[in-house]
């Protein structure tokens, strides 16, 4: 089975530019999962997430269809990575407390997936699928990003991509739902993080190889010239967006 592979061959970009989560979301997590001892960190990409979770249960799975997302990836001592695919893996039945997806459940064969998960999960066992959404930077530097960059790039996202602007909620979501906190992403970026994360967007490479690099070159130019030197740090919110599942009690 292949899968949607948007990033491999960015795998270092990605893992440079990529944020973590906030650590309150991990212990929420850890509080609604029915034990704290094997966590499934699925479509890890080079392993964001998988550090977070790795602070509240004793042991990590953390996979991820791309070998070159995983060569990237961020080690820790309980935690293992391995190349599987989200929709099939070699894991045991009822093996995990808690399946974890991190703004990847859109590239997923759904029902596929969710096969998998009710296969893994133990009884009362949590999934949690979440997303940062796009950034924010307040004042005239937010304001020429989305006029020469969010704007232009809009038509180029994949289609998949509509499912977290609807919030995960256009899926169908066969679980017990547990209400999600609200979360928000709170980062200081220097210009070169504001473009190397830029970089990593689909949307973003998608406009380029129908252009090419200059328009992109030209609107992160003015970017800079309002941004101040390259080393100012400026305030960037992500607003996240959430759903958490319970197994439901009648789950074989």
């Amino acid at each position: 089975m292949k899968f949607k592979d948007h990033f491999s061959d960015i795998a270092q970009a990605y893992a440079r530019a990529r944020p973590a989560y906030p650590p309150e979301l991990f212990k929420f997590l850890a509080e609604v999962a029915p034990a704290r001892k094997r966590a499934w960190d699925c479509a890890t990409g080079s392993g964001q997430a998988a550090i977070g979770l790795s602070e509240w249960f004793e042991e990590v799975q953390a996979t991820d269809a791309s070998p070159d997302q995983i060569a990237q990836s961020i080690g820790r001592e309980n935690i293992t990575y391995s190349v599987q695919l989200a929709e099939k893996t070699e894991f045991a039945d009822k093996s995990f407390d808690l399946v974890n997806v991190a703004t990847a459940l859109h590239w997923f064969d759904l029902d596929r997936f969710y096969g998998e998960v009710y296969r893994l999960l133990k009884p009362q066992g949590i999934l949690a699928i979440y997303s940062h959404k796009q950034f924010h930077i307040r004042g005239p530097v937010g304001e020429i990003i989305r006029q020469l960059i969010f704007e232009p790039v809009e038509p180029f996202w994949p289609a998949e991509t509509r499912l977290i602007r609807a919030e995960y909620r256009s899926i169908p979501f066969p679980f017990d739902e547990v209400p999600a906190p609200q979360l928000r992403m709170n980062l200081d970026w220097d210009f070169d993080d504001l473009k190397t994360y830029l970089g990593t967007w689909s949307a973003v490479r998608n406009f380029i190889r129908e252009f090419g690099p200059q328009p992109m070159q030209s609107a992160l130019e003015e970017v800079a010239k309002a941004w101040g030197t390259r080393e100012t740090k400026r305030p960037v919110t992500m607003d996240m967006v959430a759903r958490i599942g319970r197994l439901r009690g009648n789950a074989v």
